[in-house]
């Protein structure tokens, strides 16, 4: 069930998005009169090599799935077992605490 306050988030961001596209010849000319584009280029040239790009390949294929999702796992205060769904209640010995 989705809440009024996601659809009236999901609206604006699709709004928004619309008008992005709509405009994206005035969003390119804005950001190369601000300097961003040769900026991003200056990035990209410096510190995007192919050392850091593979550095970071291997770095996201070696952190196990386990590191992000133990992160969203609580312990039962009475079992000590983990929960993993976001309410109180312990399955394993009935505990709501």
């Amino acid at each position: 069930m989705m809440l009024i306050v996601n659809r009236k988030l999901s609206i604006i961001v699709v709004l928004g998005a619309v008008a992005l596209l709509a405009n994206v010849g005035a969003v390119a000319d804005w950001l190369q009169a601000i300097g961003a584009v040769h900026w991003a280029q200056y990035v990209c040239a410096e510190y995007a090599t192919g050392t850091a790009l593979t550095v970071i390949v291997v770095i996201l294929l070696l952190v196990p799935a386990t590191v992000v999702c133990a992160t969203a796992v609580t312990r039962c205060s009475v079992c000590d077992a983990a929960l993993w769904r976001q309410g109180k209640y312990c399955p394993e010995c009935g505990s709501r605490g």
